[in-house]
């Protein structure tokens, strides 16, 4: 799907939930011979966060399927409200929505694999990247022309920001 066709779902959202593991990273992770794991994140997907949460009052959350405390690491400071491991990820996609007090279609999704497809089928507005399987790809109303762990998320607020008129230079 084109950007015009969720451009005014995206107005609505309240929410950004992203997966982690093929999203923000690029699904590969490295085990040191130590049993510690290492993951690379890209440095773009974390500089819009805070700002977005300032000028658009927005909260980021995370659902991923791995426990893993690199996540938290990463995410926590960029001012994402929470890192919830999950078994079932709709079900923690519901409780978000009624935790925050908002509806499954103020909410967006950001996800690349089979766990991620009954949220992408909820939210209000559903995301994938170009890395994810095209049977992915075909549940989401848009797909990122970056690939998992390259800007997915950057590429993500920086339509939001359109979506509101504004100028991505604006929101600094």
């Amino acid at each position: 799907m084109s950007y015009t066709f969720i451009k005014d779902k995206l107005s609505k959202i309240k929410i950004i939930v992203t997966d982690i593991d093929g999203v923000l990273t690029n699904g590969k992770i490295t085990y040191s011979n130590d049993g510690s794991i290492s993951k690379q994140f890209c440095i773009y997907d974390g500089l819009l966060v805070k700002p977005m949460i300032d000028k658009y009052n927005l909260k980021f959350l995370a659902v991923t399927g791995r426990d893993d405390k690199i996540n938290t690491l990463r995410l926590l400071p960029l001012g994402y409200t929470e890192v919830i491991v999950s078994r079932n990820k709709i079900e923690d996609i519901k409780k978000i929505a009624i935790n925050y007090n908002i509806t499954l279609s103020e909410i967006l999704y950001i996800g690349d694999d089979v766990i991620d497809l009954e949220p992408l089928r909820a939210v209000g507005v559903s995301i994938s990247c170009k890395s994810a399987p095209k049977y992915i790809q075909d549940e989401a109303d848009y797909v990122t022309d970056s690939a998992g762990g390259e800007g997915v998320l950057r590429e993500v607020l920086e339509l939001l920001v359109k979506s509101h008129g504004d100028d991505i230079l604006e929101i600094f």
